[in-house]
């Protein structure tokens, strides 16, 4: 059975399961080099890095999973995600990393195709009907007559 499939469900599929590898790399980095980032990274240390690394890592495996599944909410939890995930990684850059003024202009430009795809996908009806779409061959209960 071939279901019609919007191109844009593998862009989600794909955004989503490149942030979960993104972060598992950091999460093994992490692990892997523990006494070097204790020694020179001490604020706020590798078991924040560790924490947050598992945490997205966790997040988007469980996106990724509803978005294969054909969730009705695929949707909104992908943006909920990519909102989620770049508002993070704003605050981390703002508040905790010490590069904070490095490449501006690409943060900026990488954000904004961000929310300009959070926005496409959120309000596109060709996914809404994707996610929503009832299976062929589910059984309709059948109209019984009331006297």
């Amino acid at each position: 059975m071939k279901t019609d499939r919007p191109w844009a469900v593998t862009g989600m599929r794909f955004t989503v399961l490149t942030l979960a590898v993104w972060n598992m790399l950091r999460l093994g980095a992490t692990l892997a080099n523990w006494s070097t980032l204790a020694e020179f990274v001490p604020r706020p240390g590798p078991l924040y890095i560790a924490i947050t690394a598992s945490f997205w890592t966790l997040v988007c495996f469980a996106v990724a999973n509803a978005i294969r599944r054909r969730n009705p909410r695929a949707q909104t939890l992908y943006a909920l995600i990519l909102i989620g995930y770049t508002a993070w990684w704003w605050m981390d850059r703002r508040f905790l990393s010490d590069m904070a003024q490095t490449n501006w202009l690409f943060t900026v430009v990488i954000t904004a195709i961000v929310m300009l795809d959070v926005t496409a996908t959120f309000f596109d009806k060709n996914l809404t009907a994707y996610f929503t779409q009832r299976e062929r061959y589910d059984q309709q209960p059948p109209h019984q007559q009331t006297s």
